[in-house]
């Protein structure tokens, strides 16, 4: 599936995240669990029309994004990461791209449900954010009920605000 992400929307992943196939595919190693994918189900087939990477990270790079030197997800190295089995205080929303309404829909129901999760199962209280594009901040906007410009700037988001997050599964 990893390469169908690769390869998905005009090579979307490479373009936004400025990385190349390698970098994406280290962290992937490092952090697997990270790869969310939305598919849709045609008989016995399955196609890919979207997905999202939400990065579990350390306290030091949440530290380093809220002193403004870490400014992209490209920066964030794979010393950053933490693996699936450890609690993470924060994490990262590195990519979001669905092709179509339908796919947009079913994504950001997904992130709210693994955010949600992260946050009742990891102890991830913080989730920083760019909104690089109208459906990013859509996104956002729906997660937290407030305003997002797609401005490219990371905001920290604190999840324990948001009842869409904090309410009983």
């Amino acid at each position: 599936m990893l390469e169908d992400i690769l390869r998905f929307d005009d090579r979307f992943l490479g373009r936004a995240a400025q990385m190349t196939d390698e970098e994406v595919l280290l962290r992937f190693r490092q952090c697997p669990t990270a790869f969310y994918c939305i598919l849709e189900l045609l008989g016995s087939r399955s196609h890919l029309r979207g997905y999202f990477i939400i990065l579990p990270i350390t306290g030091v790079c949440a530290a380093a994004i809220r002193r403004d030197e870490v400014t992209a997800g490209k920066q964030i190295r794979l010393t950053d990461l933490l693996r699936p089995n450890q609690t993470s205080e924060a994490a990262y929303l590195s990519v979001v791209c669905a092709d179509g309404a339908r796919a947009r829909s079913a994504l950001i129901a997904s992130a709210i449900q693994v955010v949600r999760n992260l946050y009742w199962s990891r102890g991830t209280r913080y989730l920083f954010a760019r909104a690089a594009t109208v459906a990013g901040a859509r996104m956002l906007a729906r997660l937290t009920g407030q305003r997002f410009a797609p401005d490219g700037i990371i905001h920290e988001i604190d999840l324990s605000r948001y009842s869409t997050i904090t309410s009983s599964k």
